[in-house]
C-alpha cells in the first residue's frame, strides 16, 4: 500500500496534466470553471459531515448518494460555482479537497470539467 505522500504527489501529478489539456483545450487563467468532484466513504456520516462542511464553508452544489449492495460506499457530488483558475490554484485546491476528505474519514476521489468549445471560441474572439 502506498503513504499519503506518494499517494499526493500522484494525485497532484494528475492534476498538472489536467490543467494542461485544459489550457491546451484553449482555457486560459481567465476562463471561469466551475469543478465537478466526487468524495466517498463507507461511513454514512463521514460523508454527512463532509456535506455539511462544505456547505457552510464553499459555495458549491452538493449531492450524496449511495451505491452498491454488499459493499455499500456513499458518494458525495458536489460542483464549484465558476471561477478562474491557474495551475497554483488548481494545485492548492486539489491538495485542499484531499487533506478535507482525509480530516472527514472519506477519499477525494477526483474532479473534473467540462468546458464548451464554443464558449471558448467566443470568448478569445475566434
Amino acid at each position: 500500500m502506498q503513504n499519503n505522500t506518494e499517494d499526493d504527489l500522484k494525485d497532484q501529478q494528475a492534476a498538472a496534466n489536467t490543467w494542461q489539456t485544459l489550457v491546451e483545450g484553449g482555457v486560459t487563467e481567465e476562463t471561469p470553471l466551475s469543478f465537478d468532484f466526487d468524495f466517498y466513504a463507507r461511513d454514512k456520516e463521514a460523508i454527512q459531515s463532509l456535506a455539511a462542511w462544505l456547505a457552510e464553508h464553499d459555495d458549491c452544489t452538493l449531492e450524496i448518494e449511495a451505491k452498491g449492495f454488499w459493499r455499500k460506499k456513499w458518494w458525495l457530488f458536489g460542483k464549484t460555482q465558476p471561477k478562474t483558475y491557474s495551475l497554483e490554484t488548481v494545485l492548492e485546491w486539489n491538495a485542499a479537497m484531499r487533506e478535507l476528505g482525509r480530516k472527514y474519514g472519506c477519499v477525494f476521489y477526483g474532479w473534473g470539467c467540462l468546458v464548451d468549445p464554443e464558449e471558448l471560441r467566443s470568448n478569445h474572439g475566434l
